[in-house]
């Protein structure tokens, strides 16, 4: 198995274990508390140096990996601008029928941390897909 298909599988396993526990947290604590627990996301960051490291003279990356990368983080890059172009309007909707149109200061790092797991998530899942169909031609 390739070093990138490692790290993907790494970060969708630590990612279903830290939904799991924040669905588990929300069962006996407070929303606001249960959302730490996602914080254990934060083991993904841990993947360039558990699966780069350098053994020997041996090629890690070639033109096909490459490829493979810059499309999954396009892909990634078009989820996650998509999915903050509905979050937005979804928003602005709401809010301007209630007449309210602020939104509270810890708002901003909810959209943050979600942002950064939508873009480690997609990229994993479309480096999988990617590595299993193949890189379409340009």
């Amino acid at each position: 198995m390739h070093p990138q298909q490692k790290e993907a599988v790494f970060i969708l396993s630590v990612f279903a274990f830290s939904l799991i526990a924040f669905f588990v947290a929300a069962l006996f604590c407070p929303f606001k508390i249960a959302l730490a627990s996602l914080s254990i996301f934060g083991i993904a960051g841990l993947s360039p140096f558990l699966f780069y490291r350098k053994k020997s003279k041996k090629i890690l990356l070639d033109e096909r990996d490459r490829k493979i990368n810059m499309v999954s983080a396009a892909m990634s890059g078009a989820v996650l601008w998509t999915l903050t172009v509905i979050l937005v309007m979804f928003i602005m909707i709401k809010k301007n029928f209630s007449g309210d149109v602020c939104l509270p200061a810890y708002f901003l790092g909810y959209i943050i941390i979600a942002g950064m797991i939508i873009i480690f998530v997609t990229r994993s899942v479309s480096v999988l897909v990617l590595y299993h169909r193949g890189v379409p031609n340009e």
